[in-house]
């Protein structure tokens, strides 16, 4: 059954996997400057509800990059049955949604974001590895919006055996998270 499958292990780092493996970037905002000799955290995290927000020193003294990210636990098993970042390339305006989901999904089948009945966004797969997958999807405003709106959010997609498979995705904190990530700074 495809929900047996483990994707997590302890320490992953979905955000640092989606920025290497294909380039979902964070929101460059400024970070405030401290005197040479104190010393900045590498990274910092802050939580909302079921979303994190993770921030760390870009290459630029004055830059902090941030990225939203939830992990979806696997029911009734350790580990995660999906992953999810949203974060801005530095200089780039689209806000992109990072999926990570178990091997054996049906590739050409994408993963539909909906919000009710209404879809708001198609995550087309980029890679897979040993034990995951990627899609990545643009948001527009208007997902966004819904997103802020609503309480939870459905991923659906298709298992190897093209089944229908779908996981329920909370907003819970997603708008105090989004606004920490994009409007910090500003």
């Amino acid at each position: 059954m495809f929900y047996k499958s483990h994707i997590a292990r302890q320490g992953f780092s979905l955000a640092a996997a989606a920025a290497l493996l294909i380039g979902i970037g964070v929101g460059a905002v400024k970070a405030e400057t401290k005197p040479a000799q104190a010393e900045q955290p590498v990274q910092t995290t802050a939580t909302f509800s079921d979303w994190t927000v993770r921030c760390r020193q870009a290459n630029q003294p004055d830059k902090t990059l941030c990225e939203m990210i939830q992990i979806v636990p696997a029911k009734n098993q350790q580990g995660s049955i999906a992953n999810l970042a949203v974060g801005r390339m530095p200089g780039d305006e689209d806000v992109r949604l990072v999926v990570q989901l178990p091997i054996g999904v049906h590739l050409p089948a994408d993963v539909r974001i909906k919000i009710g009945d209404t879809d708001i966004a198609k995550a087309e797969f980029q890679s897979c590895f040993p034990n995951f997958c990627l899609a990545r999807a643009s948001l527009d405003e208007n997902a966004v919006g819904k997103m802020k709106d609503a309480a939870k959010m459905t991923m659906s997609f298709k298992d190897r055996a093209e089944r229908d498979a779908a996981i329920e995705i909370s907003l819970k904190g997603f708008t105090a998270a989004h606004d920490a990530t994009f409007n910090a700074g500003s």
